[in-house]
Protein backbone atom coordinates (compact mmCIF):
# COMPACT_ATOMS: atom_id res chain seq x y z
CA UNK A 1 0.00 0.00 0.00
CA UNK A 2 1.40 3.26 -0.48
CA UNK A 3 -1.20 4.70 1.64
CA UNK A 4 0.65 5.84 4.87
CA UNK A 5 0.42 4.73 8.37
CA UNK A 6 -0.99 7.40 10.90
CA UNK A 7 -1.54 7.77 14.46
CA UNK A 8 0.96 7.25 17.78
CA UNK A 9 2.99 4.04 18.50
CA UNK A 10 1.75 3.20 14.53
CA UNK A 11 -1.83 3.02 14.46
CA UNK A 12 -3.75 3.13 10.67
CA UNK A 13 -5.90 6.27 11.67
CA UNK A 14 -7.75 5.27 9.03
CA UNK A 15 -8.93 2.22 11.14
CA UNK A 16 -9.92 4.73 14.09
CA UNK A 17 -10.63 8.09 12.97
CA UNK A 18 -9.72 10.89 11.17
CA UNK A 19 -6.46 12.87 12.41
CA UNK A 20 -7.26 17.12 11.10
CA UNK A 21 -3.57 17.66 11.73
CA UNK A 22 -2.70 15.15 9.09
CA UNK A 23 -2.16 16.82 5.44
CA UNK A 24 -4.21 14.45 2.93
CA UNK A 25 -3.97 16.87 -0.19
CA UNK A 26 -1.83 14.57 -2.11
CA UNK A 27 -4.66 11.48 -1.78
CA UNK A 28 -7.30 13.94 -2.36
CA UNK A 29 -9.38 13.09 -5.22
CA UNK A 30 -8.83 15.49 -8.25
CA UNK A 31 -12.44 17.03 -8.44
CA UNK A 32 -11.46 18.28 -5.02
CA UNK A 33 -12.33 18.06 -1.62
CA UNK A 34 -15.67 16.43 -1.74
CA UNK A 35 -15.18 14.35 -4.80
CA UNK A 36 -16.38 13.85 -8.30
CA UNK A 37 -20.11 15.49 -7.56
CA UNK A 38 -19.51 18.00 -5.35
CA UNK A 39 -15.79 19.21 -6.20
CA UNK A 40 -14.74 21.32 -3.71
CA UNK A 41 -18.40 22.90 -3.34
CA UNK A 42 -20.10 21.50 0.16
CA UNK A 43 -22.64 19.20 0.68
CA UNK A 44 -25.87 21.04 2.66
CA UNK A 45 -24.73 20.07 6.00
CA UNK A 46 -21.49 18.81 5.50
CA UNK A 47 -17.95 20.71 6.47
CA UNK A 48 -14.34 19.88 6.18
CA UNK A 49 -11.87 18.46 8.60
CA UNK A 50 -10.35 22.71 8.53
CA UNK A 51 -12.97 24.42 8.70
CA UNK A 52 -13.80 24.35 12.95
CA UNK A 53 -14.73 28.05 13.12
CA UNK A 54 -17.49 27.98 10.41
CA UNK A 55 -18.98 24.55 11.98
CA UNK A 56 -19.28 26.33 15.00
CA UNK A 57 -21.13 29.19 13.09
CA UNK A 58 -23.27 27.19 11.72
CA UNK A 59 -24.28 25.14 14.89
CA UNK A 60 -24.60 29.06 16.53
CA UNK A 61 -26.99 29.64 13.19
CA UNK A 62 -29.29 26.54 14.45
CA UNK A 63 -27.73 24.27 11.46
CA UNK A 64 -26.35 20.93 11.40
CA UNK A 65 -22.55 21.00 10.73
CA UNK A 66 -20.84 17.57 10.07
CA UNK A 67 -17.19 17.42 9.51
CA UNK A 68 -15.83 15.07 7.51
CA UNK A 69 -12.02 14.03 5.80
CA UNK A 70 -11.55 14.70 2.40
CA UNK A 71 -12.74 12.05 -0.63
CA UNK A 72 -9.93 10.06 -1.68
CA UNK A 73 -8.24 9.03 -5.44
CA UNK A 74 -9.78 5.40 -6.12
CA UNK A 75 -6.37 4.73 -6.74
CA UNK A 76 -5.41 4.98 -2.82
CA UNK A 77 -9.06 3.72 -1.86
CA UNK A 78 -8.96 0.81 -3.88
CA UNK A 79 -5.82 -0.27 -2.31
CA UNK A 80 -7.65 -0.15 1.34
CA UNK A 81 -10.26 -1.58 0.08
CA UNK A 82 -7.79 -4.46 -1.55
CA UNK A 83 -6.28 -4.86 1.44
CA UNK A 84 -9.14 -5.41 3.87
CA UNK A 85 -10.23 -7.96 1.83
CA UNK A 86 -7.89 -9.72 1.49
CA UNK A 87 -7.78 -9.55 5.37
CA UNK A 88 -10.94 -11.03 5.28
CA UNK A 89 -10.17 -14.39 3.10
CA UNK A 90 -13.90 -14.59 2.02
CA UNK A 91 -13.62 -15.94 -1.92
CA UNK A 92 -12.92 -15.11 -5.10
CA UNK A 93 -16.34 -13.93 -6.15
CA UNK A 94 -17.56 -12.71 -2.87
CA UNK A 95 -14.70 -10.55 -3.01
CA UNK A 96 -15.60 -9.52 -6.94
CA UNK A 97 -19.00 -9.07 -5.85
CA UNK A 98 -17.74 -6.01 -3.30
CA UNK A 99 -15.20 -4.52 -5.93
CA UNK A 100 -17.88 -4.34 -8.35
CA UNK A 101 -20.60 -2.77 -5.57
CA UNK A 102 -18.06 -0.39 -4.35
CA UNK A 103 -17.55 0.51 -8.05
CA UNK A 104 -21.22 0.96 -8.43
CA UNK A 105 -21.77 2.74 -5.74
CA UNK A 106 -19.27 5.18 -5.14
CA UNK A 107 -16.74 4.93 -7.98
CA UNK A 108 -14.65 2.91 -5.05
CA UNK A 109 -14.12 5.99 -3.40
CA UNK A 110 -13.56 6.56 0.31
CA UNK A 111 -15.39 9.57 2.06
CA UNK A 112 -17.48 10.71 -1.20
CA UNK A 113 -21.02 12.14 0.05
CA UNK A 114 -23.79 10.93 -2.00
CA UNK A 115 -24.73 12.88 -5.36
CA UNK A 116 -27.57 14.24 -3.39
CA UNK A 117 -26.39 14.47 0.37
CA UNK A 118 -28.70 17.06 2.44
CA UNK A 119 -28.95 16.91 5.80
CA UNK A 120 -30.25 20.40 6.26
CA UNK A 121 -33.19 21.11 8.41
CA UNK A 122 -36.60 20.43 7.00
CA UNK A 123 -37.29 24.07 6.20
CA UNK A 124 -34.14 24.84 4.71
CA UNK A 125 -33.83 21.98 2.49
CA UNK A 126 -36.09 23.88 0.01
CA UNK A 127 -38.21 20.65 -0.33
CA UNK A 128 -35.60 18.34 -0.78
CA UNK A 129 -35.23 14.81 0.78
CA UNK A 130 -33.12 14.11 3.90
CA UNK A 131 -30.07 12.50 2.40
CA UNK A 132 -27.56 11.11 4.61
CA UNK A 133 -25.62 8.25 2.18
CA UNK A 134 -21.58 8.55 2.58
CA UNK A 135 -19.10 6.54 2.38
CA UNK A 136 -17.82 3.85 -0.15
CA UNK A 137 -20.57 1.70 -0.44
CA UNK A 138 -23.52 4.85 0.36
CA UNK A 139 -24.95 3.70 3.74
CA UNK A 140 -27.04 6.17 4.89
CA UNK A 141 -28.28 6.60 8.97
CA UNK A 142 -30.72 4.23 8.65
CA UNK A 143 -28.46 1.52 7.58
CA UNK A 144 -26.15 2.36 10.05
CA UNK A 145 -27.91 2.35 13.43
CA UNK A 146 -28.26 -1.90 13.37
CA UNK A 147 -24.93 -3.06 12.17
CA UNK A 148 -23.09 -0.58 14.97
CA UNK A 149 -25.37 -1.29 17.57
CA UNK A 150 -24.01 -4.92 16.89
CA UNK A 151 -20.62 -3.64 16.71
CA UNK A 152 -20.64 -2.13 19.88
CA UNK A 153 -22.32 -4.69 21.65
CA UNK A 154 -20.17 -7.16 20.44
CA UNK A 155 -17.02 -5.05 21.94
CA UNK A 156 -18.64 -4.34 25.11
CA UNK A 157 -19.28 -0.90 24.11
CA UNK A 158 -23.48 -0.56 23.11
CA UNK A 159 -23.12 2.93 25.10
CA UNK A 160 -20.87 4.30 22.92
CA UNK A 161 -21.69 8.47 22.09
CA UNK A 162 -21.61 8.33 18.90
CA UNK A 163 -24.37 5.61 18.74
CA UNK A 164 -26.69 7.51 21.11
CA UNK A 165 -26.04 10.15 18.52
CA UNK A 166 -27.32 8.48 15.80
CA UNK A 167 -30.19 6.93 17.66
CA UNK A 168 -31.43 10.77 19.03
CA UNK A 169 -30.99 12.54 15.74
CA UNK A 170 -34.74 12.30 14.61
CA UNK A 171 -35.30 14.41 17.84
CA UNK A 172 -32.10 16.68 17.57
CA UNK A 173 -32.07 17.17 13.55
CA UNK A 174 -28.87 19.37 14.70
CA UNK A 175 -27.18 16.14 15.70
CA UNK A 176 -24.83 14.16 13.22
CA UNK A 177 -26.85 11.29 11.48
CA UNK A 178 -23.81 9.64 11.41
CA UNK A 179 -20.07 9.64 13.11
CA UNK A 180 -18.69 10.68 9.62
CA UNK A 181 -15.64 12.68 11.54
CA UNK A 182 -14.83 9.26 12.78
CA UNK A 183 -15.08 6.78 10.28
CA UNK A 184 -12.27 4.78 8.83
CA UNK A 185 -11.61 1.81 7.60
CA UNK A 186 -13.74 -0.06 9.98
CA UNK A 187 -17.01 2.07 9.53
CA UNK A 188 -16.66 1.97 5.49
CA UNK A 189 -15.52 -1.01 4.53
CA UNK A 190 -15.35 -3.72 7.35
CA UNK A 191 -18.97 -3.54 9.24
CA UNK A 192 -20.39 -3.27 5.43
CA UNK A 193 -18.63 -6.28 4.20
CA UNK A 194 -19.58 -7.87 7.48
CA UNK A 195 -23.04 -7.28 6.36
CA UNK A 196 -22.36 -8.66 3.21
CA UNK A 197 -21.02 -11.41 3.87
CA UNK A 198 -23.48 -12.51 6.53
CA UNK A 199 -26.21 -12.10 3.45
CA UNK A 200 -24.16 -13.84 1.24
CA UNK A 201 -23.65 -16.96 2.92
CA UNK A 202 -27.18 -17.30 4.41
CA UNK A 203 -28.20 -18.16 0.93
CA UNK A 204 -25.33 -19.35 -0.98
CA UNK A 205 -25.80 -22.87 0.17
CA UNK A 206 -29.70 -23.11 -1.00
CA UNK A 207 -29.26 -20.95 -3.63
CA UNK A 208 -26.28 -20.90 -5.63
CA UNK A 209 -23.43 -18.15 -5.97
CA UNK A 210 -25.23 -15.68 -8.48
CA UNK A 211 -28.88 -15.57 -6.88
CA UNK A 212 -26.73 -15.02 -3.49
CA UNK A 213 -24.74 -11.70 -5.68
CA UNK A 214 -28.47 -11.16 -6.53
CA UNK A 215 -29.68 -11.16 -3.17
CA UNK A 216 -27.13 -8.74 -1.73
CA UNK A 217 -27.46 -6.22 -3.99
CA UNK A 218 -31.03 -6.46 -3.69
CA UNK A 219 -30.52 -5.68 -0.17
CA UNK A 220 -28.48 -2.98 -0.87
CA UNK A 221 -31.58 -0.92 -2.78
CA UNK A 222 -34.36 -2.54 -0.30
CA UNK A 223 -34.43 -4.95 2.71
CA UNK A 224 -38.07 -4.89 2.57
CA UNK A 225 -38.32 -5.87 -0.51
CA UNK A 226 -35.28 -8.84 -0.56
CA UNK A 227 -36.65 -9.87 2.70
CA UNK A 228 -40.06 -10.90 0.71
CA UNK A 229 -37.87 -12.18 -2.22
CA UNK A 230 -35.64 -14.27 0.26
CA UNK A 231 -38.88 -15.70 2.07
CA UNK A 232 -40.33 -16.83 -1.48
CA UNK A 233 -37.29 -18.28 -2.67
CA UNK A 234 -36.83 -20.29 0.21
CA UNK A 235 -40.41 -22.00 -0.08
CA UNK A 236 -40.17 -21.73 -4.20
CA UNK A 237 -37.02 -21.65 -5.44
CA UNK A 238 -34.82 -17.71 -6.36
CA UNK A 239 -36.11 -17.76 -9.98
CA UNK A 240 -39.62 -18.03 -9.42
CA UNK A 241 -39.73 -15.74 -6.64
CA UNK A 242 -37.51 -12.95 -8.53
CA UNK A 243 -40.41 -13.11 -11.31
CA UNK A 244 -42.75 -11.90 -8.05
CA UNK A 245 -40.27 -8.78 -7.57
CA UNK A 246 -41.78 -5.48 -7.89
CA UNK A 247 -39.14 -3.31 -7.29
CA UNK A 248 -38.84 -0.96 -9.92
CA UNK A 249 -34.55 -1.61 -10.02
CA UNK A 250 -34.69 -4.98 -10.29
CA UNK A 251 -33.69 -5.34 -13.62
CA UNK A 252 -30.44 -3.47 -12.99
CA UNK A 253 -29.86 -5.85 -9.41
CA UNK A 254 -29.69 -9.03 -12.25
CA UNK A 255 -27.56 -6.78 -14.68
CA UNK A 256 -25.12 -6.22 -11.64
CA UNK A 257 -24.91 -9.78 -10.14
CA UNK A 258 -24.22 -10.84 -14.20
CA UNK A 259 -21.49 -8.79 -13.91
CA UNK A 260 -19.94 -11.08 -11.10
CA UNK A 261 -20.98 -14.29 -12.28
CA UNK A 262 -21.72 -15.45 -15.44
CA UNK A 263 -25.13 -16.81 -16.86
Amino acid sequence: MIFPQFGQSGTNWLSYGYNPDVDLSQYTHKAGYFGPRFKDRRPPGLYRISETQLVLDAQNRGEPAFVVPPCLTREVSEQILDAELARLSLGDTFVSMIRVMAAKESGALLNRPADIFNTLPRGKRGGKRFITAYGMFQWNRDAWRAELMKYYKAAGQSTQSNVKTMMSVDKNPYLSPIPYDQWGVTHQITLPVAKYAELYHSMERSFGAFWSVVGVNLWQHTPAAFNTWKANAQRRSPSVAWEGVTYQRKDAVFKHASKVVNV
